[in-house]
């Protein structure tokens, strides 16, 4: 896994700017993206200068034409924890040979198709992070302390459901 020093220097600036910072108002960001329904379940999303479409199987009424919204929903999760670990990985100079994530997440189905009280709400998310890296285990446990500590997308679904991470280096399996 390359990891350029354009990382750590693009999160150093972005620190030093953010570190006088007094008001929160004025550190807030915000995430734009717009979508619209094309036909039936299938929807398109842009965000920046990107195009992507969302839309169910075919036995869900769809057209299988890309994945699902809530498969996006968990592939956010999954590439903010990438992200977070990586630019980390930067600050710190870890050497980190590759990173990979696996996710899933739970929820009642119930909830989506009936009516009668059941709630939707993921009521799990588990995901499952390999690292191949001749760093020492305990700093590959800090890293990814700090990395759920300051993952957008950890954050938020550690409030809302229960969170469980498996954390393999090297294929041997750490406490976190």
């Amino acid at each position: 896994m390359k990891l350029e020093p354009k990382v750590k220097i693009a999160f150093e600036k972005i620190a030093e700017g953010l570190s006088g910072v007094k008001d929160s108002n004025m550190a807030l960001a915000t995430i734009k993206v717009d979508a619209r329904v094309i036909e039936n379940e299938l929807s398109e999303g842009r965000a920046r200068n990107y195009t992507y479409f969302a839309d169910e199987p075919e036995e869900r009424g769809g057209t299988g034409k890309g994945p699902t919204p809530l498969e996006y929903f968990i592939s956010g999760f999954a590439f903010c924890m990438l992200t977070i670990h990586s630019r980390i990985a930067a600050l710190l100079e870890l050497k980190i040979d590759s990173l990979e994530i696996s996710v899933r997440a739970r929820f009642d189905r119930r909830g989506l198709y009936l009516d009668g009280g059941f709630d939707p709400a993921f009521k799990e998310v588990i995901y499952e992070l390999r690292v191949n890296s001749p760093e020492p285990e305990r700093k590959i446990i800090e890293w990814t302390k700090m990395a759920e500590k300051r993952c957008p997308a950890y954050r938020t679904m550690f409030k809302a459901a229960k969170v469980s991470g498996k954390l393999l280096l090297n294929g041997k399996p750490l406490d976190i």
